[in-house]
């Protein structure tokens, strides 16, 4: 598998340690192994982890500089409860990335039926641990990303002048999918005006509705992650390639950054909106060091 020539940054990921892969096997919310059989055909395997130290030398091995990692506060659907392994505490999140805090980068999470814990946490990660953003989740609530109990995050955050990233696009878990059009990056965008915002997963099938948004408005950008370059759509490449080259991020959504280089050598992407997507706009973005 191809390692990337560019120093490359990997905005969306997860904490990848032993504990955190064996909870999320011995769950009772079982949403992801359903995923496995349904979409991907294949019986569910644990996700792979790492120590820290085994993770950075992964990094070296395919040229990965950094990585965002996302303390993801999932909610389940099925079960109405935060998810086992997809529950993740700023604090748990700092003690596998503590030691390497110039190649892994803390994204603290977001409970809007926590608000207030839920902020306290956020701003003691961005202060206090030097965590770089925040991801939130919404679809398991069952509330859209411009849903209210929102905007106490995105207002916070812009206040701490970082970042929130966002899934968008459907679930692909057993969740509704509407929560996360696109479109309605439109509101928070107008309403925060000062809050910079990925949109990620690419917004799929609505791509078009993210491209739409990041081409609108200065603060709102295109996540180009979990779906591999590959199955791309041709505007979502041609995006990436021409007018939308600053406004787009890469993340590999924990799956294998060899593929994704591979596929990038294959893409036939121009060297510079290329090194941008998997550089440039990240450095800018999130404020990292050139």
């Amino acid at each position: 598998m191809a390692k990337s020539s560019i120093a490359a940054i990997d905005c969306m990921n997860y904490l990848f340690t032993p504990d955190r892969a064996k909870e999320d096997w011995e769950s009772d919310c079982d949403e992801f192994k359903i995923m496995e059989r349904s979409i991907f055909k294949r019986e569910p395997q644990p996700w792979p982890s790492w120590t820290p130290d085994e993770y950075v030398k992964r990094m070296d091995e395919f040229g990965v500089d950094k990585v965002l990692i996302a303390s993801v506060k999932m909610y389940s659907w099925r079960h109405k409860k935060l998810m086992p392994g997809w529950n993740i505490t700023a604090d748990r999140t700092y003690e596998a990335i503590k030691n390497h805090p110039k190649r892994l980068i803390g994204l603290a999470g977001y409970n809007p039926l926590c608000i207030q814990e839920s902020l306290q946490e956020i701003k003691r990660a961005v202060l206090d641990l030097g965590f770089k953003g925040v991801y939130v989740h919404t679809y398991g609530y069952g509330i859209p990303i411009n849903d209210k109990t929102m905007y106490p995050c995105y207002a916070l955050c812009e206040d701490l002048g970082v970042p929130v990233s966002m899934q968008v696009g459907h679930s692909l878990e057993g969740m509704p999918s509407d929560p996360g059009r696109p479109i309605y990056m439109d509101d928070i965008a107008l309403n925060f005006p000062k809050l910079n915002i990925i949109g990620a997963h690419t917004g799929w099938p609505w791509c078009q509705e993210l491209e739409a948004m990041a081409w609108k408005h200065e603060n709102v950008y295109f996540g180009c992650d979990a779906h591999f370059p590959k199955y791309w759509e041709a505007n979502v490449k041609h995006f990436v390639n021409t007018r939308g080259q600053d406004k787009v991020l890469w993340g590999s959504n924990g799956f294998d950054w060899g593929t994704y280089f591979d596929h990038f050598q294959e893409l036939g992407l121009r060297e510079g909106p290329l090194r941008k997507l998997l550089r440039e706009n990240a450095i800018r973005l999130f404020n990292f060091d050139a």
